[in-house]
């Protein structure tokens, strides 16, 4: 049975979309599962060629997103038209059901109809948004995979805890510095646990076009040795940090202006990786990537929750062998669903 991935680029470190495209690829490698891959990034015309003619001989795709479609359309009319028995799976990421123009909300609510198409979400949230929106139930959740082994971290933890209202704690946000991310709750609620006597530093690594105010607003509230903004740093840097913080946050909230959510969070499963308790939102995939009590806490994103969220964790003990499993159950290695799902499709 043919088997082609399709994605708008396989790389780590690009984006959700991307990476799940990457790891998916090595899932059915790692289980010799034959497959070939076409980036729409690095398509050449000779590649474009090969992809046309795999519209009449294939027999499953899998798209990394819904909008690959336009390179297979010609088999999802051979299908339709039942000159052709294919099948398509979709990988759902979150923000690109939402919002969509409506030429492209015709298009995918005409792929959710076809059941020769199944969907693939990466977390409950987006699951659910999906069938509100089109109607259609997804066939398998498959949280975002990883290469546990790049990190190099160690499993044997005891028990650790993040529970001293003397001495320094340090907390860490990696993200783009976007408004629906939440950082400038955050540094307000730094400000009022500084006055509450709390010894904190707050590392927030990454960039965007919200920099600038987050930089006016640290000034502003005198927290220049409280909180840095660190920009963009790479692989080495990033680890360095998980290694050496203590609490993990990412207070991220759904965004009604842009109709943007968080739809899992992959850095939240770095972090318990490291033993980090993490601090999500309340929306998304994020009641997913963070297990309450286990693996850190949700809150609601307001500075007053953001606050009393963070003496939460000082004040609780986690297992860093349940988090560290928690998130070794996302290497690519172990997604015996997945394989499992896909290796169903080779039966007509």
């Amino acid at each position: 049975m043919k088997i082609s991935i399709i994605a708008s680029e396989f790389a780590v470190g690009k984006g959700g979309l991307q990476s799940f495209a990457y790891y998916a690829k090595e899932a059915l490698s790692y289980r010799n599962i034959p497959f070939t891959t076409f980036s729409r990034s690095t398509l050449s015309l000779k590649r474009l060629i090969v992809l046309f003619f795999h519209n009449f001989s294939n027999k499953i795709f899998i798209l990394a997103d819904w909008e690959q479609v336009i390179f297979v359309i010609i088999s999802v009319f051979l299908t339709k038209l039942g000159l052709r028995k294919c099948k398509y799976v979709v990988i759902l990421h979150g923000n690109e059901i939402l919002n969509v123009s409506f030429i492209k909300l015709k298009i995918l609510k005409w792929i959710a109809r076809d059941r020769r198409v199944f969907f693939i979400a990466n977390s409950t949230g987006t699951a659910e948004i999906f069938y509100q929106y089109y109607w259609r139930k997804c066939s398998l959740i498959a949280h975002p995979f990883i290469d546990s082994a790049i990190y190099k971290v160690n499993s044997k933890g005891k028990s650790i805890k993040k529970s001293s209202k003397t001495g320094k704690k340090t907390l860490l946000t990696i993200t783009r510095l976007v408004k629906r991310k939440n950082v400038k709750n955050v540094i307000l609620a730094i400000d009022i646990l500084k006055k509450k006597g709390f010894n904190i530093v707050y590392n927030i690594i990454g960039d965007g076009p919200q920099i600038n105010e987050l930089n006016q607003l640290i000034e502003t509230l005198n927290l220049q040795k409280e909180v840095k903004v660190l920009g963009f740093i790479d692989e080495n840097e990033k680890i360095y940090h998980l290694q050496n913080s203590d609490i993990f946050i990412l207070p991220s909230i759904f965004d009604p202006e842009e109709g943007s959510i968080e739809g899992y969070g992959i850095v939240f499963t770095e972090a318990s990786l490291f033993g980090l308790p993490s601090i999500s939102g309340n929306t998304g995939g994020m009641t997913d990537a963070v297990v309450s009590g286990k693996t850190g806490f949700h809150t609601d994103g307001t500075v007053a929750d953001i606050v009393k969220k963070i003496i939460k964790v000082f004040n609780t003990n986690f297992d860093k062998k349940v988090m560290y499993n928690h998130a070794l159950a996302h290497d690519y290695r172990s997604q015996d669903p997945f394989i499992t799902f896909i290796d169903s499709l080779k039966d007509d």
